[in-house]
């Protein structure tokens, strides 16, 4: 029996693992010269030729013995049938366009699912017209056999919904990051920390030549950092323990604050798949041993492309576990009280198809994914996912020309939230698949992010210290961001998403806490913002000013958003049970000033009570009232006023 075969493949792209050949018509047709659309002897023998080599996937010699039919009799149409299948394969899809269009040209009825081939071909040539007037063409001759009808109507929605975009293109400018970042070879898969001061990413490295003389590439993680002037110094490998000599390590997202690093490995000793998730974090200035991260996250399947949200709570990530939609799903895993990853959860928006590469932005509500599910230019195109509400909207496609007939894939957004980063391979690059930076359209532009850059230190001694950083949501106590200050030099970095005020809470065992406030809710904070944190010991006459308790003009009611610094200082003096606290209220000058001592006394019981309610000792506790008898700033200003009317706790004994 002779086998002759035609392929109908969905648009195939760069960097993602062939998936292209979706089904194959197997056509059986004995030897017999009647069954054939030509009665040349000699046509048939190099054509029988020719599918024996192919079916020992000899392509070469496949496409001179099929030529060689067609030279013998140019009627023949089988022949240009099966070179079409095989340019397919071959991704030479301008040469299997002509031969399944040399088909066609010679009896349009002859074999009807090659319309179906051709259009396929047609939309990775971005001939989006022509492949939709080929699938019509073929609904028109037949009735779509039930298996096909899915497929046909995919490629149509893509055909019309991609030659529209053509049509409506969005502005689009990419540049190559240059050689500081770029090598010879493939660099890809970006991530930065907030403050968009270093830029992490998966380059391939030649390591050395097989003994056939090709050269041996495998994957590392690269780093660098951004200069003063906004451009990237030259980007060094993570080295050991992150890289290793023997296995690929990629696919990786570096924590918002630089602190911690998620990425895939593959085939390790201790690996539960094919590839897994790995995490690392930083210890006096080092990165420490990774370590798998467990079966919750991990399987026997493919685990990648692992994304962290800012505020470390939630891990985001592609596998092709069982119990998913598709090829390739996106899950998600929260942080449990106790520091291990839950089980993981299916997102709601991943089709039957592969979705991957999952990026959300430092803005907490907006997320970039890569789908081949949706609507769009074929294969693997970017879209942007908003939280709305509990939930996700729907998927959107960022457009064309960022989305085009090759695979797109793992771009992600700066925090300014105006220029996005991926990967293309384009002309004019520095190699096979480069990194470029681009602006965003508008409408694909996630929320202006602004980002504080702190210090956390001994108040007397100076020395750096490391200790816990909590920014609050004042209005419903959520932690939208914590993070541990380094501590070899005290630092510490947090996003500031705006449209929201916040407490910003420092604490460490030994020391009172210290709090800052940042108001956002009208202002976009976009502008990097810089805090010195000094931790006062514990110690008699200690003190320091609450600078998240909030009463109404000339009131002493504590409002809502004071719940959660005064949490805080209840926790505070439940670990410290010793302690003896005096509260302290403070006014400005405004006003007569026995009603300001009266309202600042009212305010301190406020306080006090707001603790004996929750279970604190009354006996542990006093309040005083101070009217305007001790300023710390002038009267004379707004500004200065407003530092005056405070509320303060002090350590008696």
């Amino acid at each position: 029996m002779v086998r002759d075969l035609c392929i109908i493949v969905f648009p195939s792209k760069h960097k993602m693992k062939i998936q292209s050949l979706l089904f194959v018509f197997i056509l059986a047709a004995n030897l017999l010269q009647a069954q054939y659309t030509s009665t040349k002897k000699s046509a048939i023998s190099k054509y029988q030729g020719g599918i024996r080599a192919y079916q020992m996937l000899d392509f070469t010699n496949a496409i001179l013995l099929l030529d060689a039919a067609i030279e013998k009799d140019a009627n023949f149409i089988e022949p240009h049938l099966v070179l079409g299948d095989i340019y397919t394969e071959r991704k030479e899809f301008e040469k299997a366009e002509i031969a399944y269009n040399n088909a066609i040209a010679i009896d349009p009825r002859f074999k009807p699912h090659v319309y179906m081939s051709i259009a396929a071909v047609e939309m990775n040539l971005a001939k989006y017209d022509e492949a939709r007037g080929h699938l019509e063409a073929y609904a028109r001759m037949e009735d779509l056999p039930p298996p096909l009808v899915e497929k046909w109507k995919r490629l149509h929605t893509t055909c019309v919904f991609a030659a529209e975009a053509i049509k409506n293109p969005v502005p689009f400018d990419p540049k190559n990051m240059g050689p500081n970042i770029n090598s010879p070879f493939e660099d890809y898969h970006p991530s930065m920390t907030v403050d968009g001061k270093m830029f992490v990413f998966t380059g391939k490295d030649m390591v050395g030549k097989s003994q056939n003389g090709r050269p041996v590439f495998k994957e590392d993680l690269f780093y660098a950092y951004r200069g003063v002037d906004d451009s990237w110094g030259k980007a060094r490998n993570f080295g050991p323990p992150i890289n290793t000599r023997p296995y690929n390590e990629g696919a990786s997202s570096i924590s918002h604050d630089g602190k911690y690093l998620f990425f895939t490995a593959c085939n390790r000793e201790d690996g539960l798949g094919s590839c897994d998730l790995y995490f690392t974090w930083k210890e006096n200035g080092q990165w420490v041993q990774p370590r798998n991260m467990g079966a919750n996250i991990n399987t026997g399947a493919w685990e990648s492309h692992p994304c962290l949200s800012p505020d470390g709570k939630t891990l985001y990530f592609a596998s092709n576990r069982s119990g998913g939609k598709g090829s390739s799903d996106i899950w998600k895993s929260v942080k449990q009280a106790d520091g291990t990853w839950g089980k993981p959860e299916n997102m709601p928006f991943n089709t039957k198809y592969s979705d991957m590469t999952p990026f959300i932005h430092a803005d907490g509500i907006t997320m970039y994914i890569s789908s081949e599910g949706y609507p769009g230019m074929g294969g693997h195109d970017i879209f942007i996912i908003r939280k709305e509400g509990n939930g996700w909207g729907s998927p959107v496609n960022v457009g064309y020309p960022i989305n085009t007939q090759l695979d797109e894939h793992g771009m992600i957004a700066d925090p300014n939230g105006l220029h996005a980063y991926y990967a293309s391979e384009r002309e004019g690059g520095m190699g096979m698949l480069d990194l470029y930076r681009f602006d965003l359209p508008q409408n694909a532009r996630p929320s202006v992010v602004g980002y504080l850059h702190g210090t956390v230190f001994d108040s007397e001694t100076k020395e750096k210290l490391e200790a816990e950083i909590e920014l609050i949501d004042l209005e419903n106590e959520e932690v939208v961001a914590s993070t541990i200050s380094d501590n070899s030099d005290g630092s510490f970095l947090v996003s500031l998403p705006p449209g929201k005020d916040y407490a910003l809470n420092v604490s460490r065992k030994g020391y009172l806490f210290y709090s800052e406030n940042f108001s956002l809710k009208k202002n976009a904070g976009s502008e990097p913002q810089k805090l010195e944190a000094p931790l006062i010991p514990i110690k008699a006459g200690a003190s320091m000013v609450l600078k998240n308790v909030f009463f109404e003009t000339g009131k002493f009611e504590l409002t809502a958003s004071s719940k959660a610094e005064l949490n805080k200082l209840h926790t505070f003096l439940k670990t410290n049970p010793t302690l003896k606290v005096e509260f302290d209220g403070h006014t400005d000058n405004q006003g007569n000033e026995a009603i300001n001592k009266t309202l600042s006394q009212n305010r301190a019981e406020a306080v006090k009570k707001f603790m004996t309610d929750k279970g604190i000792e009354a006996t542990r506790l006093t309040a005083k009232g101070y009217g305007s008898a001790k300023p710390i700033a002038s009267n004379d200003t707004d500004e200065g006023r407003q530092k005056n009317r405070r509320t303060e706790f002090r350590i008696l004994e």
